[in-house]
């Protein structure tokens, strides 16, 4: 995993110094970020961006731009890229270039020059049907994923659907029909109707693995209502709650989170919060940081592990989804 970076006055990134603290500031879009006060190599300072000077997109104040600007790779008739073979055709449709590719197959397909060069694309489709083939050869009766047992393999016929979908056998004696993807990448454990939702709200796998962390004695509650919000665990006996936020879900609600949180401080419980992205703190350090908040005058304490603010969030992943169907709307029309 990788090491969060952090800033300290003097530190320096590219043509920049760090002469300040991060502070909160309005950007252009009138959106608060953390901002750093940076002095260039030309004398001028400047505020810049915290996440951009520790990604290494902001090197200096603007002085030197020039410098880090890097020439369009040119693609030459002929080139190929796994399956796909430059034409010489370009197309200019909607301000992004396209490309005409011959396939091995004897396909033709326009794709993307970025999506090229970043090798997202290296078929005109055909590749992935392959992959298809393969999985779908591959069967997975007799084998368990969570809390699901693959009872049988589904034909078309009872689905209706073109993908392989596989009915499974749940803990609680529920049988649900769940697609063969979803079940070897870990996206679906249970059925949906028993362990992933208490008290009326889902749960989870997040939360269901720290409460099989928590020692028993401390008899750890799901989603636990208080006043009006709810919980993802408590220890009631000693008014415990424990928060897990993912960067995935949580980057954009971090006021909203610390409002809760305040909201629990101020009725008595204490609060502990997990800030990842997808990965869990050790047993040993989530029993020693409860035993921590129990024995001390502490009403908040927080475990941040290293992919926090690292990955996409949720809002980002919505907005990449809808800018490629408004691009694969635009190429159809324009094709």
């Amino acid at each position: 995993m990788k090491k969060r970076t952090t800033t300290k006055i003097g530190n320096v990134f590219g043509y920049l110094t760090v002469i300040g603290d991060i502070v909160d500031k309005n950007s252009r879009n009138n959106k608060i970020g953390k901002y750093v006060l940076c002095r260039c190599i030309c004398n001028n300072e400047k505020y810049i961006n915290y996440r951009s000077l520790i990604k290494g997109k902001s090197r200096s104040c603007g002085c030197k731009r020039g410098e880090f600007r890097t020439k369009p790779s040119e693609i030459k008739v002929g080139q190929i890229f796994g399956k796909l073979k430059f034409t010489g055709i370009e197309k200019n449709i909607n301000g992004v270039k396209f490309l005409e590719m011959t396939c091995l197959c004897g396909n033709i397909k326009f794709v993307r020059k970025h999506s090229l060069l970043r090798k997202h694309t290296t078929s005109c489709g055909c590749f992935q049907n392959e992959v298809r083939g393969i999985h779908y050869k591959t069967d997975l009766t007799g084998n368990k994923y969570g809390n699901l047992l693959v009872t049988k393999r589904m034909s078309i016929r009872e689905t209706g659907k073109k993908r392989t979908y596989y009915e499974c056998l749940c803990n609680c004696g529920l049988v649900s029909c769940v697609e063969s993807t979803k079940l070897t990448r870990g996206r679906t454990k249970t059925c949906g109707n028993c362990s992933n939702r208490v008290n009326g709200v889902s749960v989870s796998f997040a939360q269901l693995q720290l409460k099989e962390m928590i020692p028993i004695r401390y008899k750890p509650e799901l989603n636990f209502k208080i006043c009006t919000k709810f919980a993802d665990i408590v220890i009631q006996d000693h008014k415990i709650v424990i928060e897990y936020d993912s960067w995935f879900h949580h980057a954009n609600s971090v006021e909203k989170d610390k409002d809760k949180i305040l909201k629990f401080n101020s009725i008595g419980w204490k609060a502990l919060s997990i800030k990842s992205d997808h990965s869990l703190p050790s047993r040993e350090r989530l029993i020693y940081t409860i035993q921590n908040l129990i024995n001390s005058d502490k009403m908040y304490d927080e475990i941040v592990l290293d992919d926090w603010g690292y990955g996409p969030t949720f809002k980002e992943v919505l907005e990449k989804k809808r800018q490629n169907k408004l691009l694969e709307q635009g190429v159809s029309n324009g094709l």
